[in-house]
């Protein structure tokens, strides 16, 4: 999904999440249609948290917050089966980051998302946002990729 504007301020909105909340999760939020049904009976009410759900039904939540004003929207775009082969599909920045590391490329934290990254050909780069680290790494695992150096 290409960043949407949001409906105040009319500017760009930045990509996040809104997890589950629970002991156990750790997924993104979903949408379900339709308005919640209980269950019949004490025991499946428990197994169920007190709501039927339909996975095969869900679509994932993607969250986008305006840089201006702060306003989240939500967006339920994407099934969840489909929403899980695309993340399988690209690995995750822990294993980019690892691969570009085995390959000499140098990460300093500057705290929060202030990274400076130098590849072995001293190319140096500082990020200061979330966006710009992963449209470095991205860049240099596309590099790395492509021609096997970074």
């Amino acid at each position: 999904m290409t960043a949407p504007h949001g409906a105040t301020c009319r500017v760009e909105m930045q990509p996040g999440h809104i997890p589950e909340s629970g002991p156990f999760s750790n997924e993104a939020s979903r949408w379900y249609p339709g308005l919640p049904r209980r269950p019949q009976g004490a025991l499946r009410r428990m197994l169920t948290s007190g709501i039927e759900y339909f996975p095969d039904k869900a679509l994932e939540l993607d969250a986008w917050r305006c840089p201006t004003c702060g306003r989240v929207e939500l967006f339920a775009l994407r099934p969840v089966a489909e929403a899980r082969e695309a993340q399988a599909a690209s690995p995750s920045l822990e294993i980019v980051a690892a691969r570009l590391q085995e390959a000499g490329v140098k990460f300093t934290s500057l705290g929060g998302w202030a990274w400076r990254i130098e590849t072995p050909g001293g190319q140096l780069v500082e990020t200061t946002t979330q966006e710009d680290f992963d449209r470095v790494v991205a860049e240099l695992d596309e590099a790395l990729r492509t021609t096997g150096k970074v």
